[in-house]
């Protein structure tokens, strides 16, 4: 085999796991990654509301979060 053939398959197969390895991890972990990650901003954004709901700038502070963080939020009075 000519090297110029050699290097061409070594390149190949390096090029393929190379892109297997970005599948999987695309594919099986990102989501997951993504989803914490997601919910752990949640979780800090409520306690943010919490503890400024006895606060005269709720309102003001509720708005700034929500853009902030592009979300919705909703507070319902009982």
């Amino acid at each position: 085999m000519s090297l110029q053939v050699r290097i061409s398959l070594y390149l190949f197969a390096f090029v393929s796991i190379i892109i297997c390895i970005l599948w999987l991890l695309q594919s099986v972990f990102l989501e997951d990654i993504y989803m914490n990650l997601k919910i752990k901003e949640l979780y800090e954004n409520t306690e943010l509301i919490t503890d400024n709901a006895e606060s005269e700038e709720f309102s003001a502070k509720t708005d700034s979060i929500a853009k902030e963080n592009k979300i919705c939020i909703f507070v319902y009075n009982n």
